[in-house]
């Protein structure tokens, strides 16, 4: 890794904040907040120093970082950059007029004695109105907690019985399922067995056929060409029988098979009837076949004639094997097993269905005596209704008797007021008004209100960039006593020296640029990398060849090639689009780079390719950088100083060597505890430090910023940096 660059310019200050706070508004009605973002911090910068920020998410230093750079408008502080202010808030002018008109109308009020006097009663009617409505307040607490406490055990019960009430469905549906199992199970054996009874119909018919073919074929009483017209004929014969066979079969499992089981079961049975039905279709194939063949011996007429005796024979022989076959199947105790097994199952789902009741009757009757037995744990329920009762009664008459005794404050208030009044109208001379005192309170206010509204209009106009009334006038009069004095030509350039030196927003902003935290998100999809560096020249002004050379410039100085220039985000890696990233925010040549969080969406190796760029960069170009990460091993490398924030604020501020050699604030120690080792040994016996907010009691002493040591700051009120003193072994 580079070296880092040490040469700091500390009489330089290029950014300077001072007493930033940037709040925003959530919500609406009652329901509206403030959230303190950032709350009253403020540091230097020094030219070319690596300034890092660094904390938890949600801490402000994101929050700080866009605020600097005017994307987000600061709620009060001042943000300098070179000397000129690029962003302040007035809310802390606003709140001081408000005090001083506050202030400005009590001091008015003890200039006036009649004013006073009727201040005092009314301040002393609602004093009591206030303890009174803080006893309303605290009785109607106490009232709820015991209302609480008295429905505790019944919320309890409502718990309990939603909850067994949920178990005992869910326990059911178990049960219920189990058996559903078990009934498929059943289904399935009774199903099996219907296929083996089919598929051993089928084999008999099919055996019995071939049987008959291979006694024809092995024949000797007729002659070659006899024969051989009988074999065709049996073919014929028995592709027409297997096309009955398999027709009747099929009807007799769609018949059978599939009506005597479950509907349910239906669908598991269409896989062996589809079997079933392809066999018949590739046996009705066959016999359309053997039949074409047939047709098509030559002389067919007289072969037919002349074995036509022969065929007869034979096709009556085998219509009398068949009507045998037809006649034991029918005999056959098939069907008598069927309905055994029928008997059988249906016996068997009814246990099943009478079985699943019992287990679905015992757990609901072991419900009942569960939600009874909790019932009867309650408190007597008129008991319960009676204290109830009582609290509320309580209450109301407690409220009545208050709002009653608060009306007569209100009343006596009244009373006493218009006796103010008559005996101020009676007796003018009892009451004093010292009318040059009013006088003077008055034009004071006015002088605080007229002060602190210029800084108000001067800070806005700080923000546009303008010159004071003031300025233009000396600028107007220098450029006069130019003309007079010198002639056109050596006027001209001296004239534009002096008015370059008017505050120019783009310029002065363009020397400030931001490195944003997602590589994705902070590149636009739909530009290449060349519009994307170039975004910002075209912004200035710049156009022509110029454009391409220095965004060509700028890539090679982040590490990339010209040829990319052409492509999309999409194309690159992680690493290379942060590059991208960080050429886009060099190709204006700035001053001064806010980095937020560079590295956070990378691996540990683009990490330190892009920690390596960073100081490189930093070295030729004399950048000056604020650094916002979450690491801080991280930013003990890159960083010059570090500001640790917690909540909106910085607790901790010094160097980097001196921030880890002697780390003061709870935070701090948090952080570094946090860092893990390379060293698996010391890794597995590193103590983690956790932070309690609690252990600070800001209540009565409040914190400050206060330096403990040389450029090490530490927030933390008196108690506490003595406790950080004796710490560091400093004697006070």
């Amino acid at each position: 890794m580079a070296k880092k660059n040490n040469n700091i310019d500390y009489s330089n200050v290029v950014l300077s904040v001072r007493n930033l706070r940037e709040y925003f508004k959530v919500g609406s009605g009652r329901k509206k907040i403030l959230v303190k973002a950032v709350d009253d911090i403020s540091f230097d910068i020094y030219k070319r120093e690596v300034f890092g920020l660094v904390g938890e998410s949600g801490c402000g230093k994101t929050t700080t970082g866009r605020t600097i750079i005017k994307l987000y408008k600061p709620t009060d502080g001042i943000i300098k950059f070179e000397g000129n202010v690029v962003g302040a808030g007035y809310s802390g002018h606003i709140h001081t007029i408000k005090k001083a008109k506050e202030k400005a109308n009590l001091d008015c009020i003890n200039a006036d004695s009649y004013q006073l006097k009727a201040y005092q009663l009314e301040a002393e009617a609602n004093n009591k109105i206030a303890e009174l409505e803080a006893l309303k307040g605290e009785f109607v607490d106490n009232a709820n907690y015991d209302l609480s406490v008295e429905a505790e055990p019944f919320n309890k019960y409502k718990d309990l019985v939603s909850s067994a009430n949920k178990e005992i469905k869910v326990r059911q549906s178990d049960v219920e399922f189990e058996f559903i199992k078990e009934k498929q199970t059943l289904l399935y054996v009774q199903k099996n067995e219907a296929i083996k009874i089919t598929k051993a119909k089928v084999a008999t018919a099919k055996r019995r056929a071939s049987k008959k073919i291979k006694y024809y074929k092995s024949s000797s009483t007729a002659d070659n060409a006899v024969r051989h017209k009988i074999i065709e004929d049996l073919r014929f014969e028995r592709a027409k029988e297997l096309f009955n066979i398999y027709s009747d079969l099929y009807n007799e499992i769609l018949n059978e098979c599939v009506h005597e089981m479950s509907q349910k079961e239906e669908f598991k049975y269409q896989e062996k009837l589809l079997k079933v039905k392809y066999n018949f279709k590739e046996v009705t194939l066959r016999y359309e076949m053997v039949l074409l063949n047939f047709q098509q011996l030559d002389n067919r007429e007289e072969k037919m004639a002349e074995y036509h005796g022969k065929i007869a024979d034979v096709k009556a022989e085998y219509q009398q094997e068949l009507l045998k076959l037809h006649e034991k199947q029918s005999n056959t105790p098939v069907r008598e097993f069927d309905k055994k097994a029928d008997d059988t199952l249906k016996a068997k789902l009814q246990d099943l269905k009478d079985r699943e009741a019992a287990e679905k009757e015992k757990i609901r009757v072991e419900y009942e005596n569960y939600v009874a037995s909790v019932k009867d744990s309650l408190p007597n329920e008129e008991e319960h209704n009676a204290k109830i009762e009582k609290i509320n009664k309580d209450v109301q008459d407690f409220v009545a008797a208050k709002d009653a005794e608060i009306s007569r404050i209100k009343n006596e208030l009244k009373e006493k007021l218009e006796e103010l009044k008559k005996d101020f109208a009676d007796n003018p001379g009892n009451y004093t008004k010292d009318e040059a005192k009013i006088a003077e309170i008055k034009a004071e206010l006015k002088k605080t209100i007229a002060l602190e509204k210029a800084k108000i209009w001067d800070l806005k106009r700080q923000n546009k960039f303008k010159e004071t009334k003031e300025q233009t006038r000396i600028r107007e009069a220098k450029i006069a006593e130019i003309k007079a004095n010198y002639s056109k030509e050596e006027a001209i350039p001296k004239i534009k020296e002096i008015n370059d030196a008017i505050p120019d927003r783009f310029k002065l902003m363009s020397k400030m640029q931001m490195i944003f935290q997602d590589p994705i998100a902070s590149l636009d999809p739909r530009m290449n990398v060349r519009e994307i560096i170039a975004e910002g020249l075209r912004i200035q002004g710049v156009h022509g060849p110029e454009v391409d050379e220095r965004v060509y410039k700028v890539l090679e100085q982040v590490g990339l090639l010209s040829e990319h220039a052409t492509r999309y985000p999409h194309e690159f890696s992680g690493g290379q689009r942060q590059r991208i990233g960080i050429a886009r925010a060099l190709v204006i040549n700035p001053t001064f780079i806010i980095a937020d969080e560079p590295i956070s969406a990378l691996d540990v190796s683009i990490q330190a390719q892009v920690i390596n760029l960073l100081n490189k960069l930093k070295e030729e170009l004399g950048l000056t950088i604020l650094f916002i990460a979450h690491d801080l091993s991280v930013v003990k490398y890159f960083s010059d100083r570090i500001a640790v924030m917690y909540m909106g604020k910085i607790v901790e501020l010094a160097s980097s060597e001196e921030l880890f050699k002697n780390p003061l604030h709870p935070y701090t120690k948090s952080l570094l505890s946090a860092i893990p080792q390379p060293d698996p040994i010391s890794e597995k016996t590193r103590q983690r430090v956790l932070y309690n907010p609690r252990v600070h009691n800001y209540r009565f002493s409040k914190p400050s910023m206060v330096e403990i040591l040389p450029n090490h700051f530490i927030y933390a009120n008196k108690e506490e940096l003595a406790k950080y003193k004796e710490e560091l072994g400093i004697k006070n």
